[in-house]
């Protein structure tokens, strides 16, 4: 690529931990999976979704306020889909999820750039930096999260959240759903 896309930097200005705003219903403390789920190695589907903005001239303030407003709205939604909020759990080789509200990683970064630049020369190495990384193991001894959000703003104002999911909570979500709406959604268990 072009000298002007080694300029654009990404810088990651704070890390923390979103916990469910309300605790998870004891009896859904363990989320069991399918036999299918069990084999499963620790892979993360990743997610870009881009929201572009032109309002410069407010651009802290809405830095401020969407940064809550994110961490609000995720908090809230790990109550209702409490899998993301836990940890991988492997007991006499069975895997299961144990859903111990431990929470999920929010991270923001600034981008040095208006979200225009990204998109005119979309870089893949660019759009790998856009997107939270998921190095720790998600086994629960070493308190790897399953879910981990990435909120970026840029010059403009716009921003773009990178979202990276274990595979493993694609069933467990049904589940959750499932669990939600009343009904019974088998798992094939020992």
């Amino acid at each position: 690529m072009g000298s002007e896309m080694t300029e654009i930097q990404v810088e990651v200005i704070h890390k923390e931990t979103i916990t469910p705003a309300s605790p998870t219903p004891r009896n859904l403390t363990t989320c069991n999976l399918s036999v299918f789920d069990q084999f499963i190695s620790d892979v993360y589907v990743r997610l870009l979704l881009v929201y572009p903005s032109s309002d410069v001239a407010h651009r802290h303030a809405l830095f401020t306020d969407r940064s809550k407003l994110r961490k609000t709205s995720l908090s809230e939604a790990l109550s209702r889909f409490y899998p993301y909020a836990g940890r991988t759990l492997i007991k006499n080789n069975i895997v299961s999820i144990c859903c111990n509200e431990q929470g999920a990683a929010f991270i923001e970064a600034q981008v040095n750039c208006p979200i225009s630049k990204v998109l005119e020369k979309p870089d893949l190495g660019l759009l790998k930096q856009l997107l939270p990384t998921a190095t720790e193991s998600t086994q629960e001894s070493t308190a790897g999260y399953l879910l981990l959000v990435q909120a970026n703003f840029f010059e403009c104002g716009g921003v773009a959240i990178g979202v990276a999911f274990h595979t493993r909570l694609q069933m467990p979500l049904h589940s959750a759903r499932s669990s939600v709406a009343g009904l019974q959604w088998p798992l094939v268990q020992r």
